[in-house]
């Protein structure tokens, strides 16, 4: 069973009574009374992205059994609550420094959209000039630290266009922005 979102949470043992190997990933919800109990089928469990205050509860409820426990991606409540909603949350994995940087980027160039209003003619105009900050600042960040894959880009395109949605920026007219700013 594989499972993908930050805010959710597990059913119960009993709606996977022979489940072997579980896959979390962005397992920000979960804590460690909602896994199921050692004992039963599960022998794998691996969780990509926790709250670090659950990891200690995870080892411990399987310690001493058979389930192979992998935990990867810990963040601190402080640090979630700052970050939960950033698209560029996971980059801190890969590398710490950079990662922070990029969620900065982010939030910085959320919180100007936020401040534009769609009433205003210029709108358009202070988007772009935002959204080219934005991307300028993964450009050096890439440049710097070598951080943006494959993967990334397309995470960091994804940002860029919900970025420009909320903007109001007619997509005919950001479509071509991201290919022609990015660098990476």
């Amino acid at each position: 069973m594989e499972w993908l979102g930050p805010y959710g949470g597990l059913v119960g043992e009993a709606a996977f009574p022979s489940l072997h190997t579980l896959q979390l990933i962005d397992a920000y919800g979960v804590e460690a009374p909602m896994l199921p109990p050692p004992g039963g089928s599960l022998r794998h469990l691996n969780v990509a992205s926790l709250r670090s205050s659950q990891s200690r509860p995870i080892k411990e409820r399987f310690r001493g059994s058979e389930v192979r426990v992998r935990l990867r991606g810990a963040k601190s409540d402080k640090w979630l609550a700052a970050n939960i909603d950033n698209p560029l949350r996971d980059w801190v994995d890969d590398d710490r420094r950079a990662g922070a940087a990029a969620c900065r980027a982010y939030a910085a160039a959320a919180q100007a959209i936020g401040l534009l209003s769609p009433d205003d003619p210029g709108a358009v105009a202070d988007a772009r000039e935002v959204l080219r900050e934005f991307v300028e600042t993964l450009n050096a960040l890439d440049e710097r630290h070598g951080l943006i894959d494959t993967l990334r880009r397309e995470e960091a395109g994804d940002a860029f266009m919900g970025l420009a949605e909320r903007a109001g920026v007619p997509a005919g007219e950001v479509g071509s922005w991201f290919d022609e700013w990015r660098a990476f």
